[in-house]
């Protein structure tokens, strides 16, 4: 058995590092490139047979490309194997004395619904006078005000990440002008029904004109969120409206939230401030996540960057026995996934976050490809969206997509009509175009690029054209 597995792991190394034999331009699937209005060099991917693990058709495999969210297969895959599918993320209380503590175990999906739990369960542990001090601890995991400095700050795919992290950190934003033509803003943090009034955000206006497609600034500092905006350009901002904005303090903001909705319930706590769990605090209350599971087959689903952060710092914590940063933890995943998958070529691989929101990742298809095949032997980690391919119902691929202006991307599973089981992943960029997108770009603005929008169409009209041909000929 041992020579056995020795052969087919010499086997498979060289079918990763074998490239095709056939000429590009005789191939279909570079005439449906040419077709689609694409260069050669501006796509790259591999079909792999899952059983044996055979390169069937492969282009530019071992380019390196944006990965965009398809990065998050690379975070996905080793917190399953570090942290187990039956992992829970617990937000807890605890006392000392007449003080409260608020502790973070880096939870990416609780909402309001669990803090009011939380709230609850501690009713029992309130001193006789009150509570004299409240402090939260957002130490169990790595920080940051967003999740990538190269995207626009006013986005809530990029809002802040911390150990005590709320409703996917956004704040809903609703605002109406008087006669007078004065604006008023009100933010509340929601989450399934239960709203609570954020009136810790504060808005202000701008003391000199932003750019177009800028209508709010973030200007926070240490006192708390605070937002500019133009109160003399009713074309930036409507009579009345609303929008999500980012968080950007996520603890401190975790925090404000616990505070009011205690206060429903009948505990007055004062103004939270940062601090550590004493080593001899007495544990109070506590409310859990799903299993890990369930919540990274909502992140496959929904692809949302904060959580994909969180579950990436959770696992690095448990590789390292140390709390890293986003990028220190992302290289300690990578270095985790070529330790692991040695058998691939990982030369140039390179994840900046867990999320795959910067335009610095780069990977390959074959290393993608690589982290497929891995994932194929867990079904916990199977439930990637099923996408669609013409009129045929039967003809769908369960895949991860990403998405950024002039790059793009799509890794998945997909059966042939001969019933082969496959995965497979696709990349397209226009490098000129991200590069100049790179060297111009101005973060206050959130508007489309101009152009960018007709690009991912024709990018993913090719892969629907591909992965048809790939399903009829395989």
């Amino acid at each position: 058995m041992r020579r056995l597995l020795a052969v087919f792991a010499i086997f498979l190394a060289a079918s990763w590092v074998t490239p095709g034999s056939a000429e590009p331009q005789a191939t279909p699937d570079a005439k449906a490139i040419k077709a689609a209005g694409f260069a050669p060099d501006d796509i790259g991917f591999v079909l792999i047979d899952l059983d044996d693990g055979r390169a069937l058709a492969e282009q530019s495999a071992d380019a390196l490309f944006i990965p965009a969210s398809v990065a998050k297969l690379a975070t996905v895959y080793p917190a399953q194997q570090a942290l187990g599918a039956d992992y829970r993320f617990q937000t807890r209380l605890f006392r000392a004395g007449n003080t409260l503590y608020l502790k973070g175990g880096g939870d990416p999906v609780l909402t309001n619904l669990e803090l009011r739990d939380l709230a609850r369960q501690s009713k029992a542990a309130q001193p006789k006078g009150g509570w004299k001090a409240f402090f939260f601890d957002a130490s169990d995991s790595g920080s940051a005000p967003e999740v990538s400095n190269d995207q626009p700050i006013q986005a809530t795919y990029n809002a802040g990440i911390a150990a005590l992290s709320v409703d996917f950190n956004r704040i809903q934003v609703n605002w109406s002008r008087d006669e007078a033509g004065k604006l008023a803003f009100h933010a509340r943090a929601v989450a399934d029904g239960l709203n609570v009034p954020a009136d810790w955000v504060r808005f202000l206006p701008a003391q000199s004109e932003p750019p177009p497609g800028a209508n709010f600034l973030y200007a926070g500092d240490a006192s708390g969120e605070r937002w500019l905006y133009a109160p003399d350009l009713p074309e930036a901002l409507p009579e009345e409206g609303a929008i999500f904005l980012p968080v950007k303090q996520p603890a401190r903001n975790t925090a404000l939230v616990f505070r009011e909705l205690a206060k429903r319930n009948g505990i007055v706590l004062p103004e939270p401030q940062a601090g550590a769990v004493p080593a001899d605090a007495t544990p109070v209350a506590t409310v859990e996540s799903p299993p890990l599971a369930e919540v990274m087959t909502g992140l496959l689903k929904f692809s949302n960057n904060m959580t994909a952060e969180l579950i990436g710092l959770a696992t690095s914590r448990r590789l390292t026995g140390q709390v890293l940063d986003p990028r220190a933890s992302s290289a300690a995943l990578g270095d985790w996934l070529r330790q692991r998958l040695s058998y691939v070529d990982w030369t140039g691989f390179k994840l900046v976050n867990h999320s795959g929101l910067s335009s610095e990742s780069r990977a390959s298809p074959r290393q993608i490809a690589a982290i497929l095949m891995a994932m194929a032997r867990q079904p916990v980690l199977a439930g990637m969206p099923n996408r669609i391919m013409g009129d045929d119902p039967q003809a769908e691929a369960a895949a991860k997509s990403g998405t950024m202006d002039f790059a793009c991307g799509l890794a998945g599973y997909l059966t042939g009509r001969s019933g082969r089981r496959l995965a497979f992943a696709i990349f397209a960029i226009d490098r000129e175009k991200r590069a100049a997108l790179d060297a111009g770009f101005d973060r206050r603005i959130l508007t489309p690029t101009p152009g960018a929008r007709n690009w991912i169409g024709r990018a993913r009209a090719l892969e629907n054209t591909l992965l048809k041909s790939w399903r009829d000929r395989f």
